[in-house]
């Protein structure tokens, strides 16, 4: 089979309300020399039948089926099965405008490695900025700066197969959360020229059922923030060894950090399914390292006066009041959201 130029990941669960109307806009793109790989997680639904229906109507779509073990394994499969030269995502829920593929395609010239797009997504910070191309220290300066981390998942965006293959580049398995931003930083952390467009083309479906919306337990939730930190401080290491005067912890919380540790704070009280006495809860918020707790004191800024009331709880170690408040205000989303 010839090496198509672009290979189209989609992870698929439970996504039978959604999956035509996806497939659907990738079938129709003006640029037709890519590949589909559809990713079946163990859909419980119709979606795994979905996804060899559209097989049978078009070679360029492969089919994978494998036990549920979520997003990151899922996309993982395809990273190890694409043949294309240039790699792009897309989730099931989505829809992208005809033109989606082309335009990020086109973009890849000159040595550039990815390809970074707008992001028009409601509560997201939107990158706009002329076409640019950016390269070695400015590259970690322009991430800083434009906050991209703050939406790192793999879509408005094309990334490099052969950077990814050389540099065994995967999804981290068992984290549920952050594992876009993880994914994203070590990329970022073998590139260094990226390319931005003012473009997006991404139909973004948010809905009730989403990932983000979810908490996990601490422990997961504290997997995640260790793994994107390290990645993180690799990111920043050569930038900010050339510029001493940066604070290197401040600009390290800026890059999602602080919104990853205190999630974990907010999880100890948001998780639902572990029921973990209040006793048990303030252990938890004992158990993390000085040093961490010392440094969100330092950079963390929170972004209302709700999130600033438990971080100062946090900070004085009020840790039962913080528990407490926690636990008020997991009743009152809970009664909030069947009101709703």
């Amino acid at each position: 089979m010839r090496r198509p130029k672009i290979s189209v990941i989609i992870p698929v669960y439970r996504a039978e309300k959604f999956l035509y109307r996806c497939l659907n806009s990738i079938l129709t793109q003006t640029f037709t020399d890519f590949e589909v790989l559809l990713i079946d997680d163990g859909s419980p639904d119709r979606s795994g039948e979905i996804c060899e229906e559209y097989a049978k109507k078009d070679a360029r779509i492969r089919v994978f089926h494998k036990e549920n073990g979520g997003v990151s394994s899922a996309r993982n499969v395809g990273l190890r099965e694409v043949k294309g030269d240039w790699i792009m995502f897309v989730d099931s829920d989505d829809t992208v405008d005809a033109d989606y593929i082309e335009h990020y395609y086109l973009s890849v010239k000159d040595d550039v490695q990815l390809v970074l797009g707008r992001i028009d997504i409601p509560q997201k910070e939107i990158i706009h900025q002329e076409e640019s191309v950016i390269s070695n220290s400015e590259l970690v300066h322009f991430v800083i700066e434009h906050k991209v981390l703050n939406f790192s998942a793999p879509f408005c965006k094309i990334f490099n197969r052969q950077i990814i293959v050389d540099n065994d580049i995967l999804f981290p398995i068992g984290v549920h959360m952050g594992e876009d931003g993880i994914f994203f930083t070590r990329y970022l952390n073998n590139i260094n020229i990226l390319k931005v467009i003012d473009y997006c083309g991404y139909n973004y479906n948010r809905h009730t059922d989403s990932l983000s919306q979810r908490y996990y337990a601490f422990k997961e939730e504290w997997e995640c923030y260790v793994l994107w930190r390290a990645e993180v401080e690799r990111f920043v290491h050569d930038y900010l060894d050339d510029n001493p005067s940066i604070n290197k912890m401040k600009c390290v919380w800026s890059l999602r950090i602080g919104e990853t540790f205190h999630r974990c704070l907010q999880a100890i009280y948001r998780y639902t399914e572990d029921n973990l006495s209040i006793r048990e809860q303030v252990q938890l918020l004992k158990s993390i390292p000085d040093k961490d707790a010392k440094e969100y004191g330092l950079y963390f800024k929170p972004l209302n006066c709700y999130n600033s009331m438990y971080k100062w709880l946090f900070m004085h170690k009020f840790f039962i009041p913080y528990v407490i408040m926690g636990r008020i205000d997991k009743i009152v989303r809970k009664f909030y959201k069947k009101e709703v």
